[in-house]
């Protein structure tokens, strides 16, 4: 087999249009959060998870038993392809984002996201609609979200602790790794740059306009959007007031 990586990121990242966009090239196949507490959100080529609720609770079962054989189990449903990996975020696991950190056979790529009003009002509207996909999100309205100070505070501060313990951890074993922005997901560049990261085809790329689904201006998602602004001001932060592509 070729390279096995994992994704490192926080929620409302980018990191669904990263894995979709990986599994569009021909050596590559990319999972969901098999570490999620609920479900292990395997990918096939036709949907989630068609191997029924007895698989899953193998698989579960393995995974509080046995996290190698588990890692196994996920890495060798690749569907033919040489490369295989799987994303996840903090909280899921015992700090299984920082485990996973460690562990020098696999390939790191840490997913980000500058603008982080936008992830604070996706989180939002995802926690208000439950549809945490983009084609989920086709298919609901999105009310504006309520912008809080403390709660913007302690999210963003949050965030950037979870981004700098898990760079820390891979200082302190001096591994390299791959880091893309959401940004970077829509672009041939980006996606290329990581391809080669990986050992992969960079040959055949997908397309690289991204499905704009929500609207660039982050203020306008807000029930409070005076409030919001007013933060940002504050803050000298004005530039994360509209962004760029939005998908999610």
């Amino acid at each position: 087999m070729g390279t096995r990586f994992v994704i490192i990121a926080a929620p409302r990242t980018g990191s669904n249009w990263l894995c979709a966009r990986l599994r569009a090239q021909p050596d590559v196949w990319c999972h969901g959060e098999v570490f999620h507490p609920g479900k292990v959100w395997i990918r096939t080529p036709s949907e989630y998870d068609p191997f029924g609720d007895a698989y899953q609770a193998e698989l579960r079962a393995i995974r509080d038993i046995d996290r190698v054989e588990f890692l196994n189990r996920i890495f060798g449903l690749s569907f033919g392809r040489s490369h295989a990996g799987f994303k996840i975020f903090e909280g899921h696991g015992d700090r299984e984002a920082f485990k996973l950190a460690k562990d020098q056979s696999l390939a790191k790529v840490i997913l980000s996201r500058n603008n982080f009003l936008a992830v604070y009002a996706s989180r939002l509207v995802a926690l208000q609609t439950r549809a945490y996909s983009a084609e989920q999100m086709l298919r609901v309205e999105r009310p504006p979200v309520f912008f809080s100070k403390e709660e913007f505070s302690k999210y963003r501060s949050a965030n950037a602790g979870f981004y700098s313990r898990i760079l820390s951890r891979l200082d302190q074993t001096e591994q390299p790794y791959f880091g893309i922005r959401y940004d970077q997901v829509g672009t041939v560049q980006g996606i290329a740059a990581l391809l080669k990261y990986l050992g992969a085809r960079t040959d055949v790329m997908p397309d690289s306009t991204p499905d704009v689904r929500g609207s660039s201006d982050i203020l306008s998602r807000f029930s409070n959007p005076e409030v919001a602004e007013a933060y940002l001001r504050e803050h000298g932060l004005m530039h994360w007031a509209y962004e760029g592509d939005v998908s999610l």
